[in-house]
This record gives C-alpha cells, structure tokens and sequence, in this order.
C-alpha cells in the first residue's frame, strides 16, 4: 500500500492521515491542474498572513500556512504544559514524544490554544 497526496509545495503534510491509499497491483490514473489564489493583507477583506514573508523575516524558519501556523501552536502549548508530544503533532520539532498509547492533545488542549 502506498500513501500520496498533492498538495501545495510549502505545505509540510501528512499522508497517512489527510493523503488517499492505493492499492499494490492497481493501475490509477492521476490528473492533476494548478490554482492559484492570491488573498491580499489588511485593508482587504481576506486579511491575510503573509506566512512566507515572516518566514523569510525568522531566516527560513516558523509556518508557510495557516495549518502549519496551529500545528505549532499545538507543539508550542504542550511544551509550555511540559506535557509530552503526541505523534500526532504535525509541525517539524525534535522533542521527545508521547509513549505508545499516550495521547496529550485533544479537545481541551484546542480549548486552550483558542483562548
């Protein structure tokens, strides 16, 4: 079985939680076609992050996008907790995880990142 994904190039993904599987001895056919949306800072209505900027501003390091910005709020929270991380953490960290069968993050820990 193999995992993919496509997904955009800055984007640090896990495919074997939000890719698609494919079969050993299956034939698949991919197409694939390019988007792109260009969301503008305040004052426009979008009132977006310009994550590669401050990416560029912390010398190549911190979040490309929006999902990789929460991913870290959650490794950065448990860290601030002491608690362990769980594997599930999908931001690029060295800490030592959680031990098998330990889960620390979850709906309380969400209910502290939001407040």
């Amino acid at each position: 079985m193999l995992q993919i994904m496509i997904h955009n190039r800055r984007a640090i993904i896990n495919p074997f939680s939000e890719g698609s599987s494919l079969q050993s001895g299956a034939q698949y056919n991919v197409y694939v076609s390019q988007t792109t949306k260009e969301r503008l800072p305040a004052p426009y209505d979008t009132d977006c992050v310009d994550y590669l900027a401050m990416w560029r501003e912390n010398n190549g390091t911190g979040p490309l996008d929006h999902m990789m910005c929460v991913e870290r709020c959650k490794l950065l929270k448990l860290l601030d907790m002491g608690e362990c991380i769980d594997k599930d953490v999908d931001y690029p960290h060295e800490e030592d995880l959680c031990k098998k069968g330990v889960f620390r993050y979850g709906i309380k820990l969400m209910e502290k990142i939001i407040l």
